[in-house]
């Protein structure tokens, strides 16, 4: 479908719309839950406004590790399944009730001092291991895990924090 045809349908789809409305307004009068009268303007801002939907940017489990294809949920940035699984997370842990733990690039390197770590050269880059994490050499975050003897790498913070 070419571009002019799109926005052909597009202005059809939207007088449509507007004269559905104006026909339910001649019968009807429409009330929102708080028994207030809606104005036949609002609700075709509603209907007729672009809607956004944002795909949640939590990832898969299997291998290759994917981006998520569900929709993120209203004031988060992830679908119900990564919250849910976040707050299953949250119940285990006992020793704290935030969603992660923050720790200063100071601090890690402190914590992380005294732990042996292995150079590994993985997909075109140099990077710490140890016997579960890899962590980037500049700042010792980490960056992914070993499973199996294979090296994941994954920005994901629920996938960091279940392993």
């Amino acid at each position: 479908m070419s571009d002019v045809e799109q926005i052909c349908l597009e202005n059809y789809k939207k007088k449509l719309i507007k004269q559905f409305i104006k026909t339910i307004y001649k019968n009807y009068q429409i009330y929102d839950k708080n028994d207030n009268i809606v104005s036949e303007k609002d609700i075709e801002q509603l209907f007729l406004k672009p809607k956004i939907i944002k795909r949640c940017i939590g990832t898969t489990n299997t291998t290759p590790i994917m981006q998520c294809s569900r929709n993120a949920i209203e004031n988060s940035d992830y679908c119900k399944t990564h919250v849910y699984k976040m707050g299953i997370l949250k119940q285990n842990k006992s020793e704290s009730s935030v969603e992660f733990k923050i720790i200063k690039n100071e601090e890690n390197k402190e914590l992380l001092k005294n732990k042996q770590f292995i150079k590994k050269f993985i997909e075109d880059s140099f990077y710490l291991i140890d016997n579960k994490y890899i962590y980037n050499p500049d700042n010792m975050s980490r960056v992914g895990y070993i499973d199996n003897n294979e090296y994941i790498l994954t920005s994901d913070p629920f996938i960091l924090e279940i392993i």
